[in-house]
């Protein structure tokens, strides 16, 4: 009798342990602040960060979400590129910046035909 009452307080213990852990996490990830000091932990540390990337490339859900992004992004890029070749003053202030710094297209095209790299596109 005083087995199975120990088994049983034992289990009960077990079992609430385990169910004041789930809540306890949830109730951290609830409270941005915590949220926030827990992302910024695993994305400073080395160790941590290489486990959530394994994580993440193991979950089907988080590979959409970064190839989404991975759009997005390169749709951004694009577009404001086709929007900086569309103004002729961003593209006069550019093409400025580049001869001041010494990079033209001739001294691009001469330097590679001096090295024997010529490309002809």
């Amino acid at each position: 009798m005083k087995t199975l009452l120990l088994m049983l307080t034992v289990i009960g213990l077990l079992t609430l342990t385990s169910c004041s852990n789930e809540t306890d996490i949830k109730t951290m990830m609830q409270n941005t602040e915590t949220r926030t000091q827990m992302m910024d932990k695993i994305v400073s540390d080395q160790t941590m960060m290489t486990e959530f990337i394994g994580k993440m490339k193991n979950n089907k859900h988080a590979m959409q979400m970064m190839q989404k992004s991975m759009m997005k992004d390169r749709e951004m890029m694009k577009g404001m590129m086709q929007n900086i070749m569309k103004d002729d003053k961003i593209m006069q202030n550019m093409m400025q910046m580049m001869k001041n710094k010494g990079m033209n297209m001739k001294d691009g095209m001469e330097a590679n035909s001096k090295d024997g790299h010529t490309h002809n596109h």
